[in-house]
């Protein structure tokens, strides 16, 4: 790449327009973009406008299968043969994620299959055409377009990277793929010191062992948004969108945002709006999903604990991608449950816990996990679903090991002296007692293993940020939770997050 005059770049941008203001500091090393998905206007207009040669697609229209208008275009040539694996996976992933789109149970498998296809064709043709370098996302992929994309790169054998987000402090970091592969990263800026005395303010909050101090604020809004919602007396309006055909040349981007929801057979020609039977017919539909998901899991509930020994194993929210991608080879629910009752001795039980919002009226779980989920768990041997109000400190201190794809809860149990086991990656995962399903060490060894006290994990967070993260978030969501937080303005300076990145892309040979 050192003898390369232009570096071509693939971008998928969020809301914010983040990818944007990184590649007017990218342009600087000769990174060129080539393609690029974002949003319908906002700061996507500004590059197209200043990037004349490359190629723009909009997020919402090509989840809803604009890459089906483009089969003159599709010049998909062989797969590597060793690939077929990864190819597989990123096919169920992407079927997944279509979930979110299934408001009314008219996707089936095979529309999703159908358009995951159209998809990786035209993407991964694309990025050969395009003669992508890298590519760089502003969050996980989490939803089938930009999953598509992201994944065609990365069996394409291109770099691929993502910005993933702390929910704990003001920090992002860069991801190779899905494991624990991170760009290295500057040790300067006081920014980075204020943060590690919010880490060592976190972790002491757990010597009161008080759930109500340590729960992910995240999760506060989250309960908080749902009392809201079932206090109100909600009205439910129809979303009136444009015509998918309406612009859909991949060079253009649509001045409005267009539903990626599912209501019709043929997905590409939906009306503009849901007739009002249809509409009622999906509003009948999720209620009764919702009410079948209640009452499979209410019959699966244990009263109280079971006796003996046990691993806590709470779940996540689906769908979501906590989950989804970023659970790595256990971003399945049922691979990683079945994963866990193979891996954790015959005798000792697993304490199952939903995560609260799975069953809230307010978000929208009953689409991510299916009600026959709970019927599942009581298949499996010395497995107990125990309800979602109970204290997960006491769960987590009096199990032997806590489990989890990549929550907190691991991070939780390590602060309150108990070893947990981590499935996918996080960026709590350099914790001393948090293990990783990679290190395919027995649950004999973990349990011999010695417990590293409070200063040893503070110790290595810190190591983390001097070494790995980036000062900032680059989504919203993550912007706002922190200055909600914080309310510390210097803590989210854009300028110096496109600064740690580039330094990060410099220190590991992509610029």
């Amino acid at each position: 790449m050192e003898n390369q005059s232009v570096i071509n770049a693939g971008f998928i941008d969020v809301m914010r327009g983040s990818m944007y203001k990184l590649s007017r500091q990218l342009i600087k090393y000769n990174v060129q973009p080539v393609m690029w998905m974002g949003y319908s206007g906002g700061k996507t207009k500004l590059a197209r406008n200043d990037y004349p040669n490359c190629e723009f697609y909009d997020y919402w229209r090509f989840n809803k299968g604009a890459s089906f208008l483009f089969e003159d275009e599709i010049k998909i040539g062989r797969i590597p043969r060793y690939k077929r694996a990864e190819f597989l996976e990123l096919k169920e992933k992407v079927i997944k994620m279509m979930d979110r789109q299934d408001d009314h149970g008219a996707f089936r498998y095979q529309e999703r299959e159908a358009l995951f296809y159209s998809l990786f064709s035209f993407f991964y043709s694309k990025v050969i055409q395009k003669k992508l370098d890298f590519i760089i996302s502003a969050h996980s992929p989490h939803l089938p377009a930009t999953m598509a994309f992201y994944g065609a790169c990365q069996i394409a054998g291109i770099e691929t990277l993502h910005f993933r987000e702390s929910a704990v402090v003001p920090l992002s970091y860069l991801s190779r793929g899905f494991g624990s592969e991170w760009l290295k990263t500057s040790q300067t800026g006081v920014e980075k010191k204020r943060c590690k005395e919010l880490l060592n303010s976190y972790i002491d909050s757990f010597g009161e062992g008080n759930y109500a101090d340590i729960e992910p604020d995240y999760m506060k809004a989250q309960k908080k948004s749902n009392e809201i919602f079932l206090q109100e007396n909600v009205s439910i309006e129809r979303r009136v969108s444009q015509e998918l055909w309406e612009s859909v040349d991949a060079s253009k981007v649509p001045d409005k945002k267009i539903s990626y929801r599912v209501t019709a057979a043929d997905f590409l020609s939906e009306t503009p709006s849901v007739s009002i039977d249809n509409f009622r017919d999906g509003l009948e539909y999720k209620a009764a999903l919702r009410e079948l998901q209640h009452d499979l899991y209410n019959n699966a509930l244990v009263s109280g604990l079971p006796e003996g020994r046990y691993v806590y194993f709470p779940l996540h929210y689906e769908p979501e991608k906590t989950s989804n991608p970023d659970g790595g080879a256990y971003y399945n629910i049922y691979d990683a449950l079945l994963y866990l009752r193979s891996y954790v001795p015959p005798d000792i039980n697993i304490i199952v816990k939903e995560h609260y919002t799975q069953l809230s009226k307010k978000y929208r779980g009953v689409f991510g996990r299916s009600h026959y989920f709970y019927r599942y768990i009581q298949s499996l041997a010395n497995v107990y679903l125990v309800p979602d109000n109970v204290d997960p400190v006491k769960l987590i201190k009096n199990a032997e090991l806590t489990c989890s794809q990549t929550g907190t809860s691991c991070l939780e149990a390590a602060c309150l002296g108990k070893k947990s086991l981590m499935l996918g990656s996080n960026w709590f995962d350099v914790v001393p007692n948090i293990f990783s399903a990679e290190d395919d060490l027995s649950y004999q060894e973990i349990m011999e293993a010695d417990i590293a006290d409070v200063e040893i994990i503070k110790d290595s967070l810190h190591d983390w940020v001097d070494n790995y993260s980036i000062r900032g978030c680059v989504t919203g969501s993550f912007v706002r939770l922190h200055q909600n937080m914080f309310k510390e303005e210097s803590l989210q300076d854009f300028k110096k997050t496109c600064q740690d990145v580039v330094e990060a892309l410099k220190m590991n040979s992509i610029i």
